[in-house]
């Protein structure tokens, strides 16, 4: 009886581990090593996470992933004698989702919400982040911050 307990419990907690993951997280290993060999300037992050993107005066980290949540986060740093201005900002969020995360969130829901100026503010040190409108996802959201003649872009969005 003990023995068919055992295994009973150790059959439930098998299966409780592999429902909590919804997303696959093999298809995004295969996205990774995928990316990886179409842009051989790209590299894999120590803890395999995050995959770094090398392009001329810009650092781009890119990674995507999760088991409950699935989210795609952009994080940008840029080499420039001056901020971007907020028409530049919102041109490099809508060239990282339609990059990174088209499946996601398409380039017109962002495009939209920029132009109905459908997303609002706020102001932290030295960082304006910015909450886009966007129903495909639960949360999108991306900021600015210049700091030492390097500007800082981040994006991130997921989905449950």
């Amino acid at each position: 009886m003990n023995k068919a307990l055992s295994i009973i419990f150790s059959l439930f907690s098998v299966s409780v581990y592999a429902e909590d993951c919804v997303f696959d997280v093999e298809e995004q290993k295969k996205y990774v090593s995928e990316y990886l060999a179409k842009n051989q300037e790209s590299h894999l992050s120590d803890d395999g996470f995050y995959i770094t993107i090398p392009r001329g005066e810009e650092i781009i980290t890119f990674g995507r992933g999760g088991c409950v949540h699935f989210g795609i986060q952009v994080n940008s740093e840029i080499s420039r004698d001056k901020p971007f201005t907020e028409q530049e900002f919102f041109e490099k969020v809508v060239a990282y989702v339609t990059e990174f995360g088209s499946e996601l969130v398409k380039k017109e829901t962002i495009v939209n919400s920029i132009e109905s100026r459908s997303y609002s503010t706020e102001v932290s040190n030295n960082r304006t982040y910015y909450y886009f409108s966007a129903p495909e996802v639960v949360g999108f959201e991306a900021s600015l911050h210049y700091e030492n003649a390097r500007s800082f872009v981040y994006v991130s969005f997921y989905i449950n």
